[in-house]
This record gives structure tokens, sequence and C-alpha cells, in this order.
């Protein structure tokens, strides 16, 4: 994988994070678990990017956390800040100009290989 493939998909990664978080509270595991099921297991996230992304996210000032007992164990649990929330519309708008200049891209050259073929 390419710098630019792992840059594209750490973008839609915090895209995907802000985009859970804007619904309710949740902890890491919570969060791509969520993300796994609901994009019928397109995107997994991993620790080794989930986890740092969280911090880095918080850091930003785009989520917060805080601790919660669930069952007897101690959970990390995030929300999104009104920063976050920012963030979110942000890289939602990014995220759909992005696809449709894609698509436009494609129908194009998909259009021309008919023509071809």
């Amino acid at each position: 994988m390419s710098k630019e493939d792992v840059k594209a998909s750490g973008r839609r990664l915090v895209l995907l994070v802000l985009g859970v978080l804007s619904t309710s509270a949740l902890h890491g595991y919570a969060i791509a678990r969520q993300i796994r099921e609901e994009s019928g297991g397109v995107f997994q996230p991993g620790e080794g990017l989930l986890y740092p992304l969280l911090h880095q996210l918080e850091e930003e000032g785009a989520i917060q956390s805080h601790w919660e007992e669930v069952d007897g164990r101690r959970r990390k649990v995030y929300t999104l800040t009104p920063q976050g929330h920012r963030r979110l519309a942000d890289e939602r708008a990014l995220f759909e100009a992005e696809t449709r200049a894609t698509r436009a891209i494609l129908a194009r050259t998909e259009a021309q290989s008919l023509a071809l073929g």
C-alpha cells in the first residue's frame, strides 16, 4: 500500500469514526464493530489504525473521552465535541465532492470504453 493509499484510507477512517460517534458515545472496540457491521465488512479498522486515530482526534479537540465501567471492566468511551461535529461536516462535504468527481470520470471512461469495444 502506497503512502497515498494509507492517507486516503486514513481520511475515510476519520469520516467513519466521526460519523459513528455523531449518534452515540462508544468505546474503541464498539466503534470498530459498528463500522465493520454497517459497512458489511468493507471497512475493518484494525487497532493499529483506530486507536492512534482516536488519540489524534482527541488531541485535536474533535472528540473527548471519559472512563466508564461496563460489566466490571473499565472502558474509555469517546464522544464527539462541537468541533468534531464541524469536522464531520467538512469531511462529509469533501467525501461527497470526491465521490461526484470520481463518478463523473468513471462514467465518461465507461462510455468511451463501450464506444470502442
